[in-house]
């Protein structure tokens, strides 16, 4: 009969806690597409499996997706066209929890054949194995071996394996054991070791699990994603199913698709070169197990270029932070360059020594900062964002991070590889202006610009902190700004469920302009007052509702907006009125 080659293909196998979870009889012509593993050592003969090991001397496996364990029933019918021996033989891994059986696992496999020609039962703990259970001796001393077998895991986890060789009438009962040390499993499959003579000496038929096993309604999650200039890897947690499998680039880039044979890795060769500075985007969807828990998620790469000083700027820093609070530090690319960070260490030093402190790696795996963004480094992103607004993907939690002292003292961004400091700022708890709350606790310090070397505390407009976000004190800015600008004539009250807020929208010269904002009716009285003594940044929005200081709607009328604000280094007092109409 012709031979038929088995593809590496995976089909979804669906998980339930039911019997009969495999019965393969291979009567089709094809083996079914939830099997993986070594395929191409494997043909499909006289419907059969049959081993056919064109690099003669070695091993492999097969395996397929099964939570069989409780009330467990494996069953096999296996050929062996050969004397079994240490060096020939077979393992039928009843339960596992992989699916590469030719490394560490945890699991149960019944062994044919060992110098003594016995049967064995095995339990599994990494890369040892623990005998648990044998048949007597030379039970399967013949030239040829034509073997049926059935194992039975009942109540109290007992174990008894059955066998019947093709010249015998009925099953014999050749042991049983008991062992309870794995209770769930994954996976099921056969392995051959045999010498070169043996190679396609091996077939099996009539493969049967049933039992019951523990549901999964887990999606896959991804553990790694490494990417290079030539090859993308994507490493799953589990074995995924190709057959539902999408994959997508943008931009796009030629490229080839490979599976491992545990099919919980993939590797994407890049065939065209990526563009320096551009952003790539690797759609990757309906990501399922063979249980048919799926996701979707969306990974972004790039060519990654060496990191120089000051490509990299240190732009806002919390040193003291609020009780139950996190230290924070955050960065920003300034370069037209896409950089790792993980090819980085963040330090501390004291401010009149130059010693680095309690140096930290970013991240053990890659970490891209594009062109103009911004990254916020800590080790508790929680103890930041339970008290900011902040923009949570910019987050990285640290697995360590330098302690941050509270009076005075340094942080250091540097190579890893030769220490090239990439950035330094030193700071000091006097650099807050004088009318920060708590002497500066929960306030932190800004960047004014990418541009320049002044800091600033946090305005107060911005809840003192903004941990992810460009603030007026971390854009470029042109010199001469001095003007305020209004951007709104009415307030209109919320109508089919929207709100309409007048907006005060301005630009100012330089920070630490600390402001009041008052609502005057036309007879002089104030009705509302909007911010008071509020630190602003170098430029913003500020909102108001068009209620009063009670909270209640204003009546339809014309209304002062009346801004006066004070730098407080320079002095320089800025006023502003104007009209507002209020609708409704």
């Amino acid at each position: 009969m012709r031979q038929r080659i088995l593809s590496v293909f995976v089909g979804i196998f669906f998980t339930m806690v039911t019997n009969a979870q495999i019965s393969e009889h291979f009567s089709t012509g094809n083996l079914p597409s939830s099997w993986g593993g070594e395929t191409s050592k494997f043909v499909l003969e006289n419907e059969q499996l049959q081993l056919n090991d064109t690099m003669k001397t070695g091993s492999a496996y097969l395996s397929t997706y099964s939570t069989a364990i409780d009330n467990g029933s494996w069953e096999m019918h296996l050929q062996m066209k050969f004397k079994p021996s240490g060096s020939n033989y077979v393992r039928y891994y009843l339960t596992s929890n992989s699916p590469i059986l030719n490394e560490g696992l945890d699991g149960y496999y019944l062994q044919i054949g060992n110098t003594n020609k016995q049967i064995l039962l095995y339990r599994m703990k990494g890369t040892s194995s623990k005998k648990i259970g044998e048949s007597i001796e030379n039970r399967i001393d013949t030239s040829s071996i034509d073997l049926s077998l059935k194992v039975i895991r009942g109540q109290n986890a007992e174990w008894k394996v059955y066998t019947k060789l093709n010249e015998e009438s009925q099953f014999t009962e050749e042991f049983s054991v008991s062992d309870s040390t794995f209770l769930t499993s994954s996976f099921t499959g056969i392995y051959c070791k045999y010498t070169k003579t043996n190679a396609n000496k091996i077939t099996f038929d009539d493969i049967i699990v049933e039992g019951d096993g523990e549901e999964d309604h887990e999606h896959p999650t991804i553990k790694s994603f490494t990417p290079t200039d030539t090859l993308l890897t994507v490493q799953f947690d589990e074995w995924i199913n190709e057959d539902f499998f999408q994959l997508s680039m943008n931009p796009q880039l030629d490229h080839t698709v490979e599976w491992n044979n545990a099919h919980n890795q993939l590797s994407i060769r890049l065939n065209d070169s990526m563009k320096n500075g551009q952003k790539y985007e690797l759609a990757l969807t309906d990501i399922r197990d063979f249980r048919g828990n799926a996701c979707d998620t969306l990974l972004k790469f790039a060519h990654i270029d060496e990191i120089e000083a000051q490509d990299l700027l240190f732009t806002e820093v919390l040193f003291v932070p609020n009780r139950d609070g996190s230290e924070f530090v955050e960065i920003y690319n300034k370069s037209d360059m896409v950089l790792d960070l993980s090819l980085l260490k963040f330090s501390t030093r004291k401010s009149n020594d130059s010693s680095l402190y309690s140096a930290k790696k970013i991240a053990s795996e890659p970490c891209l900062i594009f062109p103009k963004e911004i990254k916020v480094l800590t080790n508790n992103k929680e103890g930041v964002t339970a008290f900011y607004q902040c923009e949570e993907s910019a987050f990285i939690e640290m697995s360590s991070f330098p302690s941050l002292r509270n009076e005075t003292g340094a942080i250091v961004l540097f190579r890893s590889k030769d220490s090239l400091i990439i950035d330094n700022f030193y700071y000091e708890a006097a650099m807050h202006e004088e009318n920060v709350p708590n002497k500066g606790t929960g306030v932190s310090l800004e960047r004014v610009s990418v541009d320049s070397d002044e800091w600033v505390s946090s305005a107060s407009i911005n809840g003192y902190a903004t941990p992810g976000y460009f603030s007026s004190s971390k854009t470029t800015r042109e010199n001469g700004i001095d003007d305020i600008r209004f951007d709104a004539t009415e307030v209109c009250y919320p109508l089919y469920g929207e709100e309409h807020h007048f907006q005060l929208k301005y630009q100012l010269d330089a920070p630490n302009y600390i402001a009041t904002i008052r609502v005057y009716h036309t007879n002089g009285v104030c009705v509302k007052e909007i911010i008071r003594n509020a630190t602003l940044s170098m430029d913003g929005v500020i909102e108001w509702d068009g209620t009063d200081n009670n909270g209640r709607a204003l009546p339809t009328a014309p209304y002062i907006v009346r801004m006066e604000a004070i730098n407080a280094h320079s002095g320089r007092r800025i006023t502003r009125s104007f009209v507002v109409l209020i609708s409704r």
